[in-house]
């Protein structure tokens, strides 16, 4: 028989103090920290209700609290939801490159909302 080869033993990396510190580089989040500070963001939404006064104010429109829920919600359910994962820290630089992309759009949704929202105002009559 075959003497069996000695088989080589790997080195471990030295075993960490449990109650020491974990190091994390500087501005990212703790591991266990990191999914709790991650957002979930629907872009368009944002778009929206970051433009749709504007728009709204533009048109001569009511800015009762109805009618600015209802050209939001017509420009939303005329859009493909874009939903992103980010910090907080990432919002605006996100935000921004979306914007770029998508902007005539939202843009044009919105509009097509004002109209069918000054044509048809579901608030009460005595606003």
């Amino acid at each position: 028989e075959a003497a069996a080869q000695p088989v080589a033993q790997l080195e471990k990396e030295p075993a960490e103090d449990p109650a020491a510190p974990t190091k994390v580089p500087e501005g990212e989040p703790a591991e266990e920290d990191a999914e709790s500070t991650l957002e979930i963001c629907n872009v368009m939404q944002t778009m929206v209700e970051d433009a749709s006064e504007k728009y709204m104010k533009m048109f001569g429109l009511c800015l009762c609290p109805r009618c600015r829920a209802d050209v939001k919600a017509l420009a939303l359910n005329s859009l493909q939801p874009k939903y992103v994962v980010m910090r907080p820290g990432e919002y605006v630089p996100r935000i921004t490159v979306y914007e770029r992309q998508f902007n005539a759009t939202v843009t044009a949704q919105i509009l097509r909302a004002c109209k069918i929202v000054s044509e048809l105002p579901r608030h009460d009559s005595a606003q």
